[in-house]
Protein backbone atom coordinates (compact mmCIF):
# COMPACT_ATOMS: atom_id res chain seq x y z
CA UNK A 1 0.00 0.00 0.00
CA UNK A 2 1.59 3.36 -0.80
CA UNK A 3 1.41 6.48 1.77
CA UNK A 4 0.96 9.86 0.46
CA UNK A 5 1.69 12.29 3.14
CA UNK A 6 -0.20 15.15 3.12
CA UNK A 7 0.17 19.03 4.89
CA UNK A 8 -2.64 20.88 5.35
CA UNK A 9 -1.62 24.51 6.42
CA UNK A 10 -5.14 25.90 8.01
CA UNK A 11 -6.77 27.63 11.43
CA UNK A 12 -9.77 25.98 10.02
CA UNK A 13 -10.34 23.13 12.12
CA UNK A 14 -13.52 22.21 10.24
CA UNK A 15 -12.01 22.09 7.02
CA UNK A 16 -8.72 20.31 8.46
CA UNK A 17 -11.40 17.70 9.97
CA UNK A 18 -13.44 17.18 6.24
CA UNK A 19 -10.29 16.57 4.84
CA UNK A 20 -9.16 14.16 7.16
CA UNK A 21 -12.69 12.77 6.20
CA UNK A 22 -12.46 12.83 2.66
CA UNK A 23 -9.28 10.93 2.77
CA UNK A 24 -9.79 8.47 5.66
CA UNK A 25 -8.75 5.12 4.05
CA UNK A 26 -10.32 1.92 4.56
CA UNK A 27 -8.33 -1.54 4.90
CA UNK A 28 -7.25 -2.82 1.61
CA UNK A 29 -7.07 0.39 -0.57
CA UNK A 30 -4.39 0.80 -2.98
CA UNK A 31 -3.48 4.52 -1.51
CA UNK A 32 -3.49 5.57 2.43
CA UNK A 33 -3.15 9.19 3.09
CA UNK A 34 -1.36 10.46 6.65
CA UNK A 35 -2.49 13.78 6.80
CA UNK A 36 -0.80 16.19 9.11
CA UNK A 37 -1.89 20.04 9.15
CA UNK A 38 0.26 23.41 10.58
CA UNK A 39 -2.00 26.41 11.50
CA UNK A 40 1.60 28.87 11.85
CA UNK A 41 2.41 29.93 8.41
CA UNK A 42 5.84 30.30 9.18
CA UNK A 43 6.25 26.95 10.77
CA UNK A 44 4.59 26.13 7.49
CA UNK A 45 6.76 27.58 5.28
CA UNK A 46 9.70 25.61 6.30
CA UNK A 47 7.89 22.45 6.14
CA UNK A 48 7.32 23.82 2.49
CA UNK A 49 10.99 24.43 1.55
CA UNK A 50 12.07 20.85 2.88
CA UNK A 51 9.62 18.95 0.93
CA UNK A 52 8.89 16.23 3.55
CA UNK A 53 5.33 15.48 2.27
CA UNK A 54 3.94 14.35 -1.06
CA UNK A 55 1.66 17.35 -1.71
CA UNK A 56 0.73 20.66 0.58
CA UNK A 57 -2.54 21.84 0.58
CA UNK A 58 -2.76 25.17 1.84
CA UNK A 59 -5.83 27.96 2.46
CA UNK A 60 -6.11 30.77 0.75
CA UNK A 61 -6.67 32.23 3.78
CA UNK A 62 -4.61 32.70 6.40
CA UNK A 63 -5.70 34.56 9.51
CA UNK A 64 -3.09 36.37 11.43
CA UNK A 65 -0.55 36.18 8.99
CA UNK A 66 0.27 39.23 6.39
CA UNK A 67 0.84 36.43 3.51
CA UNK A 68 -2.08 35.23 1.99
CA UNK A 69 -1.83 31.51 0.37
CA UNK A 70 -1.03 32.69 -3.00
CA UNK A 71 1.83 34.79 -1.12
CA UNK A 72 3.02 31.50 0.92
CA UNK A 73 3.07 29.26 -2.33
CA UNK A 74 5.08 31.99 -4.09
CA UNK A 75 7.80 31.89 -1.60
CA UNK A 76 7.79 28.33 -0.89
CA UNK A 77 8.75 27.97 -4.56
CA UNK A 78 11.55 30.87 -4.22
CA UNK A 79 12.96 28.74 -0.91
CA UNK A 80 13.10 25.57 -3.08
CA UNK A 81 9.77 24.00 -2.79
CA UNK A 82 9.85 21.05 -5.02
CA UNK A 83 6.64 19.57 -3.80
CA UNK A 84 2.97 19.94 -5.38
CA UNK A 85 0.97 22.68 -3.97
CA UNK A 86 -3.18 23.31 -4.20
CA UNK A 87 -4.45 26.26 -3.02
CA UNK A 88 -7.36 25.77 -1.07
CA UNK A 89 -10.15 28.61 -2.03
CA UNK A 90 -13.57 29.52 -1.60
CA UNK A 91 -13.36 31.23 -4.66
CA UNK A 92 -14.25 29.55 -8.54
CA UNK A 93 -13.34 32.45 -11.53
CA UNK A 94 -10.98 32.83 -14.02
CA UNK A 95 -8.66 35.62 -11.69
CA UNK A 96 -7.96 32.46 -9.43
CA UNK A 97 -6.91 30.49 -12.09
CA UNK A 98 -4.40 32.87 -13.40
CA UNK A 99 -2.85 33.32 -9.67
CA UNK A 100 -2.76 30.22 -8.93
CA UNK A 101 -0.72 29.27 -11.74
CA UNK A 102 1.36 32.22 -11.70
CA UNK A 103 2.17 31.59 -8.33
CA UNK A 104 3.34 27.78 -9.16
CA UNK A 105 1.04 26.03 -7.78
CA UNK A 106 -0.41 22.55 -9.24
CA UNK A 107 -3.60 23.96 -8.99
CA UNK A 108 -7.11 24.68 -6.27
CA UNK A 109 -9.77 22.97 -4.77
CA UNK A 110 -12.78 24.63 -4.28
CA UNK A 111 -14.30 24.07 -0.70
CA UNK A 112 -17.23 24.44 -1.63
CA UNK A 113 -17.62 22.57 -5.17
CA UNK A 114 -14.80 20.26 -4.60
CA UNK A 115 -15.02 18.92 -1.18
CA UNK A 116 -16.15 15.20 -2.71
CA UNK A 117 -14.09 12.25 -2.02
CA UNK A 118 -13.68 11.21 -5.23
CA UNK A 119 -12.81 14.84 -6.84
CA UNK A 120 -10.55 15.85 -4.01
CA UNK A 121 -8.64 12.74 -3.97
CA UNK A 122 -8.61 13.24 -7.85
CA UNK A 123 -7.11 16.61 -7.52
CA UNK A 124 -4.02 14.99 -5.23
CA UNK A 125 -3.49 12.47 -7.81
CA UNK A 126 -2.89 14.66 -10.71
CA UNK A 127 -0.76 17.14 -8.67
CA UNK A 128 1.52 14.21 -7.57
CA UNK A 129 1.73 12.70 -10.92
CA UNK A 130 1.88 15.77 -12.57
CA UNK A 131 5.12 17.02 -10.34
CA UNK A 132 6.92 13.51 -10.96
CA UNK A 133 6.44 14.10 -14.97
CA UNK A 134 7.92 17.77 -14.11
CA UNK A 135 11.21 16.51 -12.19
CA UNK A 136 11.70 13.80 -15.07
CA UNK A 137 11.70 15.92 -17.82
CA UNK A 138 14.11 18.36 -15.89
CA UNK A 139 16.07 15.32 -15.67
CA UNK A 140 15.76 14.64 -19.28
CA UNK A 141 16.46 17.95 -20.14
CA UNK A 142 20.22 18.24 -17.84
CA UNK A 143 21.12 15.29 -19.78
CA UNK A 144 20.68 16.74 -22.92
CA UNK A 145 22.22 20.04 -21.97
CA UNK A 146 24.89 17.96 -20.61
CA UNK A 147 25.43 15.96 -24.00
CA UNK A 148 25.14 18.88 -26.20
CA UNK A 149 27.92 20.85 -24.32
CA UNK A 150 30.04 17.73 -24.94
CA UNK A 151 29.26 17.78 -28.80
CA UNK A 152 29.84 21.39 -28.74
CA UNK A 153 32.98 20.74 -26.72
CA UNK A 154 34.48 17.96 -29.22
CA UNK A 155 33.30 19.72 -31.82
CA UNK A 156 35.60 22.54 -30.70
CA UNK A 157 38.53 20.81 -30.16
CA UNK A 158 38.06 19.24 -33.94
CA UNK A 159 38.26 23.12 -35.24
Amino acid sequence: METVHVLVVSDNRDDIQQIRDLLFTDTGAMVRYHVESEENHIEALKGLVRNRYDVYLIDQIIPNSRLSGIDLVKKANAGGCRVPVLLLTTMADEDIDWAVDDAGAAGYVNKHLDFCERTFRNAIRYAIRHNKDVIEVRGQLKELQRQVAELVHAFERKS
